[in-house]
């Protein structure tokens, strides 16, 4: 398998404040290139709260409404020292079941998407995989990429998720993508500014 260090990269011009989805071209060696980057990140709406206390493991939460919920569905419990990501296993009309790590005190605790479409606009997603642990979480998004070799007409070499991972080289054709960092801020999601998103891509020809 071809590693990222044996590729010769140049960084693809991205522009941080312009926004997502963005178009642009860039040239390697005689050849012309057209890419399209989008953010696919589900922006949730669950903002809810539950009376209960909780301790650590599989937990049935019976919150004031489960709209929002569905398993799978990625949500912040609590707050402060005890606030944790969990992700959803299980639901019924009114509970959901996830395994929790932290315990959580009586009384009312806040629960709200993960990614949520009310988050300010300077709150950044990082789509970068999550480190392994007992309860593996998913990205709040991916990155996906539409590259074509530039002319009449287009030749489409790739569409599809791309993953960040540096010491992984994702082939296009003839040319390797290497996605080093991917942080997309919620006001760079179809709106431009200087949010704090931060994607790096190297690109390099696998062969002539």
């Amino acid at each position: 398998m071809l590693s990222a260090s044996s590729l010769a990269l140049r960084q693809l011009p991205i522009a941080s404040d312009a926004g997502l989805p963005q178009r642009f071209s860039f040239a390697l060696g005689s050849a012309r290139y057209d890419i399209v980057l989008y953010a696919q990140i589900e922006l949730g709406a669950v903002n809810t709260t539950a009376q209960a206390e909780w301790v650590v493991g599989n937990v049935t939460v019976r919150p004031e409404s489960m709209a929002g919920i569905q398993v799978g569905t990625r949500l912040i419990v609590d707050s402060g020292q005890n606030q944790e990501d969990v992700v959803v296993a299980v639901v019924t009309t009114t509970s959901f079941t996830a395994l929790f790590k932290n315990s959580h005190r009586t009384g009312t605790l806040p629960i709200r998407s993960a990614v949520n479409r009310l988050d300010p606009p300077e709150t950044v997603y990082d789509l970068a995989p999550l480190e392994p642990t007992a309860q593996p979480l998913p990205p709040p998004g991916y990155l996906v990429l539409r590259v074509a070799r530039a002319g009449a007409p287009a030749q489409p070499l790739l569409l599809g998720k791309v993953v960040v991972d540096p010491a992984l080289v994702q082939e296009a054709s003839e040319i390797g993508l290497v996605v080093r960092r991917a942080r997309v801020a919620r006001g760079n999601l179809n709106g431009s500014g200087h949010f704090g998103t931060d994607i790096v891509i190297g690109v390099g020809r696998l062969w002539a």
